[in-house]
């Protein structure tokens, strides 16, 4: 297998391709790339965003003011201050929730329920407004309606689940308080078709953007060529040293784990002394692509560190995912069925995995973290080889830049 054909695997095999491939009819991908596609979406509208809701607020602020004008004097003070107290503070708690350390978390997850509760306060101030003879009902409604869906960051089902609630409270609220079933039902008519509307142009939006985003990342792989190691079609070692530095200083903004995994091809000198360099050559272009293969997710970071020697670099793993994907290398290397009769691990090909896992630290570097697999790798060696062997509990009191094996100098 020559390198063109062995990275012509690695991006065929690559999550994006493989999520285009599939298809995506609910608008989900696989749990990692979904997490991150939602990171990069909310980053990239963020300053849209911010205006958006200040604008929202702003108009809240407004409407509380000309209700003044237009609502009888009976309830203009309670109207008033739902827009003023309630309204207008939501949708603030909305913005600052974009400035958050972690803000595709924090506004996923609250953002939502404070946009149902803004709906809930237009229903009050519409019915309100209705029992007084001002015929205000839902026409307010109709327009958040259209926020939610294009203008507050949401996805589809978040935007088609707020709207959703927002539309029964509306329905139901009336009812409760004597307005009439007729008029009830008319607005809520209207209210069901314009979510039907709104969430047909957003699912259509959305799967474009979603395609989008599979087919960009998949073609930065296939153009990203000054970053693939010329014989094995992985990444090179300088791909490697800017994904770490990159990776390293995002999980520590974040607080979230990393990984890294280093993996030696067990006797390879005595495989070349033996079999030849080009049976070499094609040894290390396969057990790149077995690695590739086991590093499935979209932030997985495969790449040829030196020599024998590979790195995956894992961002915001799992222990239970660090357990699976060092299994599955050892399984598709030994499935590659290499003769190596030089070894003393077998008469098969093999290979010994170090693992580094820790949560970044502003006192710790990366260079930490390189040498905490480094030494876990030779761990692995020193204890027979084909194994893994984890370098995790030792992270604070590591020195960094002195090996502690004296046997590796």
């Amino acid at each position: 297998m020559n390198p063109e054909e062995t990275q012509k695997i690695i991006v065929e095999v690559s999550a994006y391709a493989v999520q285009l491939r599939d298809g995506f009819p609910y608008l989900r991908f696989r749990s990692d790339m979904e997490a991150a596609f939602r990171r990069e979406r909310l980053f990239d509208q963020l300053l849209q965003l911010r205006k958006n809701l200040w604008l929202v607020a702003g108009l809240f602020l407004a409407f509380g003011l000309m209700s003044l004008l237009v609502v009888p004097p009976a309830h203009q003070g309670l109207v008033a201050c739902v827009h003023i107290v309630a309204l207008a503070p939501l949708a603030i708690a909305m913005l600052a929730l974009t400035y958050h350390r972690r803000p595709y978390q924090a506004y996923a997850r609250i953002a939502p329920a404070l946009a149902v509760l803004m709906g809930a306060g237009l229903v009050v101030v519409d019915v309100v407004a209705s029992l007084d003879g001002v015929d205000l009902l839902y026409p307010d409604l109709l327009v958040f309606c259209v926020y939610v869906y294009f203008l507050v960051g949401f996805l589809f089902y978040e935007a088609l689940l707020v709207n959703a609630l927002i539309a029964a409270i509306g329905f139901v609220v009336p009812l409760a308080v004597g307005v009439a079933e007729s008029t009830a039902l008319h607005h809520a008519l209207l209210t069901l078709v314009s979510m039907v509307v709104g969430a047909a142009v957003t699912y259509a939006v959305e799967a474009e953007v979603r395609t989008g985003y599979l087919n960009r990342h998949k073609m930065q792989q296939q153009l990203d060529t000054a970053d693939r190691d010329s014989l094995t079609g992985i990444y090179n070692r300088r791909a490697f040293d800017e994904t770490l530095t990159r990776d390293w200083a995002q999980a520590q903004r974040e607080g979230v784990p990393m990984a890294l995994i280093l993996v030696d091809i067990d006797f390879f000198k005595p495989f070349n002394d033996r079999y030849g360099h080009q049976r070499g050559d094609a040894c290390l272009r396969a057990v790149a692509e077995a690695l590739a293969r086991a590093a499935r997710r979209a932030l997985d970071t495969t790449a040829r560190y030196g020599g024998e020697e590979f790195g995956v670099i894992l961002y915001n793993p799992s222990r239970e995912y660090l357990g699976e994907i060092t299994q599955t290398i050892h399984d598709n290397v030994a499935a590659l069925a290499i003769a190596h009769e030089s070894s003393s691990t077998g008469p098969r090909l093999t290979v010994s995995i170090g693992v580094g896992f820790v949560v970044p630290t502003v006192e710790r570097s990366k260079e930490g973290l390189v040498q905490l697999a480094d030494e876990a790798l030779y761990k692995a060696k020193c204890e027979g080889r084909n194994t893994t062997r984890f370098g995790e509990s030792s992270y604070e009191s590591l020195k960094t830049g002195v090996f502690r094996h004296p046997l590796r100098a």
